[in-house]
């Protein structure tokens, strides 16, 4: 079995534990939906896929060969990069299976209809997840998320202007072709005033 087959095994086996021991009769479970790993696949390398429990539906990623993990405490956030842009997720750890990344796609789920649905929904997350955003769009969404943390939308357009100007700046070459013609007196004293051209 590879480590994908019996990380998505070892989920099911985990979170149905946690319904029989923990959340049965619970009134947040949608008794119509079940727990199932679903879309499965490497992504940079890492394990990552949706587990679907009555309660939740997550995105979960678990370390590739080289991640070092272990000096991240339960709770901690991180961002990881994917096509659609970054996501935040929770770091966490289930028992016998280890330390994890988790982000909630749903919950509760007393909305699904049926466990089909809940299925069809985990596919479509991930298909629009993978799918790269236009960056005009995304910029669009860093600007909705500025405007709804209270910055007023004059002051963001400025300050994506500044941040233009900067990065305009920082690309331009000085002309090492024709360097200014500093005098030794001036440039012992650090005097470096432009006069037509030469610097004096």
């Amino acid at each position: 079995m590879n480590r994908l087959k019996e990380i998505a095994v070892q989920l099911d086996v985990f979170f149905n534990r946690v319904l029989k021991e923990d959340m049965i009769g619970l009134p947040l479970l949608n008794t119509h939906i079940e727990v199932e790993t679903v879309c499965f696949q490497i992504y940079d390398e890492r394990p990552m896929g949706v587990i679907i429990c009555p309660w939740l539906m997550s995105l979960v990623i678990f370390p590739k060969e080289g991640d070092d993990w272990s000096g991240l405490k339960i709770g901690d956030r991180q961002d990881h990069e994917f096509p659609s842009g970054d996501q935040k997720f929770l770091v966490n750890e289930y028992e016998g299976i280890g330390v994890c990344q988790s982000m909630a796609i749903h919950s509760p789920m007393v909305d699904f209809k049926s466990h089909e649905h809940a299925r069809l929904t985990a596919h479509v997350f991930m298909k629009k997840l993978m799918t790269p955003v236009d960056p005009e769009d995304r910029l669009d969404e860093k600007r909705l998320e500025r405007f709804v943390d209270g910055e007023e939308m004059a002051e963001i357009h400025h300050s994506e202007k500044e941040a233009g100007k900067v990065e305009a700046a920082g690309k331009r070459q000085p002309d090492c072709d024709n360097p200014p013609e500093i005098a030794r007196r001036d440039f012992i004293r650090g005097k470096f005033k432009k006069d037509k051209g030469r610097v004096s």
